[in-house]
C-alpha cells in the first residue's frame, strides 16, 4: 500500500461518522480473522495497517470528547464522585 493511498483513507476515515466508524472496525477485525489463513502475508499487513488508522482515529475522537466533557461542573475521571456505596448516605 503505497503512502498516497495510506493518506486517502486516512482522509476518507476523519470524515466518518461514529457509526460508520465502528462498523468498519468491526467488519474489518471479523474480516482478517475469517480469512487470515487464505491472505498472503502482504495482504493481511495492508489489512492491519488499515485497522491501525481506523482504531487511531476511533482513539483521537474517544480523547477529544473525554477533555472537556463536564457534567454538573465536574470533570470526568478527575473531579466526579459516586455515592453510591457511601455508608452515610444509606443510614
Amino acid at each position: 500500500m503505497t503512502k498516497k493511498e495510506l493518506s486517502d483513507h486516512k482522509k476518507v476515515v476523519s470524515q466518518m461518522d461514529w457509526d460508520d466508524l465502528a462498523i468498519s472496525i468491526i467488519e474489518m477485525e471479523q474480516e482478517i480473522f475469517e480469512l487470515e489463513e487464505h491472505m498472503t502475508q502482504k495482504e493481511l499487513k495492508n489489512r492491519r495497517k488499515l485497522l491501525k488508522i481506523y482504531e487511531f482515529e476511533k482513539r483521537k475522537r474517544v480523547e477529544e470528547q473525554s477533555y472537556g466533557s463536564s457534567y454538573e461542573g465536574m470533570m470526568y475521571g478527575q473531579d466526579f464522585v459516586s455515592y453510591w456505596n457511601d455508608e452515610d448516605i444509606i443510614e
